[in-house]
């Protein structure tokens, strides 16, 4: 990343506005440098088209990282802890700000 990284205090700031604007999509915390993601259902538009394959989490993953490190201007690393096209009950992401 070309630019200077968000102060932590700015981090809650923009994670707090993105918290709000998607709350409806899932479940969403932040507890320090910690951002946990859990969807009840998936959420990717090629499941809804009848698509069931796992590996389009990998699609997720990237779109995650992309979407936070964009918003913290920080990298991220991200774990796919749960799946519903893996066979879990919800899918969960761990996503980890770096400092």
């Amino acid at each position: 990343m070309k630019s200077k990284n968000v102060p932590n205090t700015d981090i809650d700031t923009l994670f707090n506005a993105f918290r709000n604007e998607y709350r409806t999509s899932g479940n969403v915390t932040k507890e320090g440098n910690t951002i946990t993601l859990l969807f009840d259902e998936c959420t990717c538009p090629m499941v809804k088209n009848g698509v069931t394959d796992s590996f389009l989490c990998n699609c997720t993953v990237g779109y995650s990282r992309k979407l936070f490190e964009t918003l913290f201007d920080r990298q991220v690393t991200i774990d796919l802890e749960k799946s519903i096209l893996r066979g879990d009950p919800v899918c969960r992401q761990v996503i980890r700000i770096s400092d």
